[in-house]
């Protein structure tokens, strides 16, 4: 069960001297406001008999001291608890992500788009206040329980086993009544949510063609039925609450006149004085307020198990997945490419069977087939995104699967149909590949791809801001981009998987022109559906059902 919190255990770990003082000044915030309380009850009640005003001179300034030193406290308290949960976030999105990484995009094929952001935003989001609304409430709570009771017990024993008793019954015993009355909402939420997100992910990305189809109002009544069910699941959670701040109310505010009934006969005996019955009595109700969260705490806890364990599906990593070799630092003396009997599929489907694919150090084959045929699915395999089931991948004579996927896709560059721009700099997307490219590195890459003309045109040069996805470049700049990013990484082995199928004949024609320069000397696999007029290859093999029907006569 913890496991699924190691890594917020971990954050606490190396945050541990942020968060002790953080419940330091938490506690003292409550032994303050319980000495305001005990304190102002003192004073009206002593003031009441009317003494000289001098002998309420010490009260007064414990009334004081108490009081500032609460609201000190408290804003002490809420800038370090605050401060630590937004390190903890922080710490927790770099760590998700950096375990995410390398699992993609085998993993992400299981996870719809939504999920994944739903899972790395909503759900880690839940588990920063993880220390927040379990860890310090229920830590804080302990400890004055102990404390009260212990301190009551001087006065009256009886009075402090049932001070102990209504404390456990309320900060303990009724969460567990009010997580039966919540059910599995926080597996339900987490679940409606995500499937919300996605749905609103798909009419957003879809919106054009469901007014054409004429489905858009049946796609508004679908999302209508998915909103009114989170909102079910939202009014069963929250009368749960509601149902714990009752009772909690109801039992605090009746340890008042326990308290009062069972210190009575100690001041009738002379044993206290009133002036201090009252200021036990408004102390113990002063100690039930501070505890209030901790009504709340096992719902939180739950809630942020069933996040962690969202979180903990992604990042874990099956066999079949991927599996990230140690092994030694990959280093191919040739760039050969062979596929030796490789069979592979996504879950239980199998997409190539028994393939075998060669291509030489240098040479530039063209792979050829109908969409779905399993094109795609070997440059996956190429650059280690996947394991095959069998069979081997090699470059040069090494075989990849004992090697990390990150030291193979050093030696390959893939240039895809949709070029993935970020809404930043036109310098900053060009040094993803190579992030310590000078700026005369970076234009220098641009003007081989035949980017110069619209590098002198952009208002900023490589300052201007593409946009998002780069939707301020043509789709004939943006592919010039990839291919700047692709010449700057200069890898032996090259990847071109439809890199014209979204361009007009006469784009395609001037891209691939400049393309054929640009790998002269490089080991090259083209895959296409289209017609194979644009390219210039040393062989041709073509695809069907997840095999390699043919080799093809050489093209010129």
């Amino acid at each position: 069960m913890m496991r699924d919190f190691s890594e917020v255990f971990s954050e606490l770990m190396n945050l541990k001297g942020r968060a002790s003082l953080s419940l330091l000044l938490g506690s003292l915030t409550v032994m303050t406001g319980v000495g305001l309380i005990a304190a102002s009850g003192y004073l009206i009640s002593w003031a009441a008999l009317r003494p000289p005003i001098l002998d309420l001179i010490l009260v007064l300034v414990a009334v004081r001291f108490f009081g500032i030193s609460r609201a000190a406290f408290r804003y002490a308290e809420r800038l370090f608890s605050h401060d630590l949960t937004f390190r903890i976030l922080k710490n927790l999105r770099v760590h998700f992500y950096e375990k995410l990484e390398p699992l993609l995009p085998g993993k992400a094929i299981q996870y719809r788009s939504a999920d994944l952001l739903s899972r790395f935003s909503d759900d880690v989001d839940q588990l920063q206040e993880f220390y927040l609304k379990t860890i310090a409430p229920v830590l804080t709570a302990l400890f004055f329980i102990v404390l009260t009771a212990i301190i009551i017990s001087w006065y009256s024993q009886i009075l402090g086993l049932t001070v102990f008793t209504l404390m456990v019954l309320n900060a303990f015993l009724m969460p567990v009544f009010i997580r039966y009355k919540a059910g599995k909402s926080a597996r339900d939420i987490s679940v409606a949510h995500s499937g919300l997100s996605q749905y609103m992910n798909d009419h957003v990305r879809g919106a054009t063609d469901l007014l054409f189809s004429g489905y858009h109002r049946e796609w508004v009544r679908i999302g209508e039925d998915k909103i009114e069910e989170l909102a079910a699941i939202q009014l069963k959670r929250a009368g749960a609450f509601g149902m714990d701040t009752g009772l909690f109310t109801f039992l605090s505010n009746a340890s008042l006149p326990i308290s009062f009934i069972l210190l009575l006969p100690l001041v009738l005996d002379g044993a206290i004085s009133g002036l201090v019955m009252t200021a036990i009595v408004l102390g113990i109700f002063s100690v039930f307020e501070a505890m209030e969260p901790v009504g709340s705490a096992l719902q939180h806890y739950i809630e942020s198990k069933e996040a962690a364990g969202r979180i903990k599906e992604v990042t874990s990593s099956p066999d079949k997945v991927l599996k990230e070799s140690g092994g030694d630092s990959f280093k191919p003396q040739k760039f050969s490419v062979v596929f030796d009997n490789v069979s592979f599929g996504y879950g239980s489907n199998p997409v190539i069977k028994e393939l075998n694919l060669q291509i030489h150090s240098g040479e530039h084959a063209l792979l050829m087939g109908p969409s779905g045929c399993g094109k795609s699915t070997i440059a996956h395999l190429l650059v280690k995104w996947f394991e095959p089931w069998k069979g081997e991948v090699r470059i040069g004579s090494l075989n990849t699967k004992n090697f990390r996927g990150s030291d193979v896709r050093k030696y390959i560059t893939v240039v895809g149909q949709h070029t993935r721009l970020f809404n930043t700099s036109l310098r900053n997307n060009l040094k993803i590949a190579d992030p310590d490219a000078s700026d005369a590195d970076l234009v220098g890459a641009l003007n081989r791809v035949g980017f110069s003309k619209t590098l002198k045109k952009l208002p900023e040069g490589l300052n201007t801001q593409v946009g998002e996805l780069g939707l301020r470049l043509s789709g004939g700049e943006r592919q010039r981009v990839a291919l700047a990013r692709a010449l700057l990484k200069d890898a032996p082995i090259w990847i071109l998987d439809e890199p014209l199928s979204n361009l007009d004949r006469e784009m395609a024609d001037e891209i691939m022109q400049t393309l054929q320069e640009l790998i002269e000397k490089k080991t090259v696999l083209h895959i296409t559906h289209q017609n194979r007029r644009h390219f210039a290859v040393d062989k041709v093999y073509s695809m069907k059902e997840g095999a390699v029907c043919e080799e093809l006569a050489q093209l010129i």
